[in-house]
C-alpha cells in the first residue's frame, strides 16, 4: 500500500488526497469482532485528467467538395467525442452529415451551402466534459433569388437583385433585351442598427442545471459581444460565445443568474439584455424577497395578496412579501415577476395602492433592498 494511502480509521475510510494513476488497485476492507471476520474488496479506478490536444480550426470549403474537421481529446480512459452543429437560433442540431473517417478526423462529403455554420466538438468521460468549436464557411457561385415582377403600364418599376454569395459579389450588371442599355450599379442600403435577443428570459430550476443557447441577432456586420457583471464573456468555460452572437449556457447553475448584455461597441453602440433567473414557481403571499437565494429570482403570483406586509415604494426591503410588493408596484398577478438585489437606498413614506399599504417605517441601515420588475412572456424553461 502506498504511503499516502492512510490505514482505515474507526470510520472505515481510506484517505488519499493525492491519487496517482498507480493507485489503481483492488483494496480490501476487513472487519472483525468476537464472532467472526468479514471483508469486502473494492476496486479503485483512477481517471486521467482530460485535455484538448487538437482544437478544431475554422475551415473554408467549396460547394461540392469535401470538408474535414479535426478535434482531439486525451485522457484515461479515452474520452468519447461527439459533434453537433449550432443552428441559427442557437439550438443543437445533430449533424448526420459529419462522418468519422477514423482517428481524429471528421468529414462532410459533398458540401452544400446549408452545411455552413458553427460545429461544436465535445469530449466527455464519466467525470469531465469539455467543448470546442470551429466555423465552416462554404463558398460557391452567386445565386440570384429575385422573383419575377409584374407592374401596370405607365407606372414606375423598381427591380431588386437579391443575391446569395460567398465570397461577396464584386459588381452587379443589369441588361435589357433591346439596345445597349447595360451598365454596373452600386447599391447602398441603410438599415437602422438594432439587437434582438432570443429568448429574452431563461429560467433555472433549483438544483437543476440548465443548458440553453441564446441568440443575439444584430442588423450590423460588427460581431456582437456578451458581457456579465462588467466583464466580457470569453470563448472558453461553461459559458461560451460562438460566432453569430450565440451564447451557450452549458450546465448553467445558480451562480450564473443575473443580467447578461449583448452589445455592439464602437460607433453607434447598441445593446440589449438577457435575464437568467432562479425560478421559484408559484408563491404564497407570505414568501419574502429575502428568500431569493440567487442574484436574480422570478416567480408567478397568482393570488391577490391584500394585507401582505410591504416595506418600500419601488425599492422594497427584504422582509416584504414578493407578491404583495408586486401588486403594490403595479405588477398584476399572473405575470412573471422578477426581483434582484439593488444598492439603491430610497427614502420612502407609506403609500396605499391596489389595496396594499406600505409601511412608512424608516429604512434599516445595512439591510438588503430589492428592485422588482415584470415581463409578460418570452420565458424559456
Amino acid at each position: 500500500m502506498r504511503r499516502d494511502i492512510q490505514p482505515p480509521t474507526e470510520s472505515d475510510t481510506a484517505g488519499n488526497t493525492r491519487v496517482q494513476e498507480s493507485d489503481r488497485h483492488n483494496y480490501t476492507c476487513k472487519a472483525s469482532n468476537a464472532l467472526g471476520t468479514t471483508e469486502k474488496t473494492f476496486h479503485l479506478q483512477v481517471l486521467g485528467k482530460m485535455q484538448l490536444t487538437m482544437s478544431p480550426t475554422n475551415t473554408t470549403a467549396v460547394v461540392g467538395k469535401n470538408a474535414t474537421l479535426q478535434c482531439r481529446y486525451t485522457g484515461k480512459p479515452a474520452p468519447n467525442i461527439t459533434w453537433y452543429k449550432v443552428a441559427a437560433n442557437g439550438s443543437h442540431v445533430d449533424s448526420n452529415r459529419v462522418q468519422s473517417t477514423g482517428g481524429d478526423n471528421y468529414r462532410i462529403n459533398n458540401v452544400t451551402r446549408s452545411d455552413a455554420g458553427v460545429y461544436v466538438c465535445t469530449g466527455y468521460t464519466a467525470a469531465e466534459k469539455m467543448s470546442a468549436y470551429a466555423t465552416l464557411t462554404v463558398e460557391g457561385p452567386p445565386i440570384v433569388r429575385s422573383k419575377n415582377s409584374t407592374i401596370t403600364k405607365g407606372s414606375d418599376a423598381l427591380l431588386h437583385c437579391d443575391v446569395l454569395s460567398i465570397p461577396p459579389v464584386t459588381n452587379y450588371v443589369w441588361s435589357v433585351p433591346y439596345g445597349n442599355d447595360t451598365g454596373t450599379i452600386t447599391v447602398t442600403v441603410y438599415v437602422p442598427i438594432s439587437i434582438t435577443i432570443t429568448p429574452g428570459l431563461v429560467s433555472i430550476a433549483q438544483n437543476a442545471p440548465s443548458s440553453d443557447p441564446v441568440s443575439c441577432t444584430a442588423t450590423d456586420s460588427r460581431p456582437a459581444q456578451w458581457w456579465k457583471d462588467g466583464k466580457q464573456i470569453s470563448t472558453g468555460g461553461h459559458l461560451m460565445v460562438i460566432p453569430g452572437g450565440v451564447l451557450l449556457l452549458q450546465d448553467a447553475t445558480l451562480n450564473d443568474t443575473g443580467e447578461y448584455v449583448c452589445a455592439l461597441t464602437g460607433n453607434h453602440s447598441v445593446s440589449s439584455s438577457l435575464f437568467v433567473y432562479l425560478d421559484r414557481g408559484r408563491l404564497s403571499c407570505n414568501t419574502t424577497l429575502d428568500s431569493c437565494g440567487a442574484a436574480l429570482c422570478g416567480a408567478n403570483c397568482t393570488s391577490r395578496c391584500r394585507g401582505s406586509n410591504v416595506y418600500g415604494t419601488q425599492i422594497y426591503e427584504g422582509k416584504s412579501s414578493v407578491c404583495g410588493a408586486a401588486m403594490h408596484g403595479d405588477l398584476s398577478p399572473g405575470q412573471t415577476v422578477l426581483w434582484k438585489q439593488t444598492t439603491s437606498i430610497v427614502a420612502y413614506v407609506g403609500t396605499a395602492r391596489h389595496g396594499i399599504t406600505s409601511s412608512n417605517a424608516s429604512f434599516v441601515p445595512g439591510s438588503t433592498s430589492w428592485e422588482l420588475f415584470s415581463v409578460h412572456d418570452d420565458v424559456q424553461t
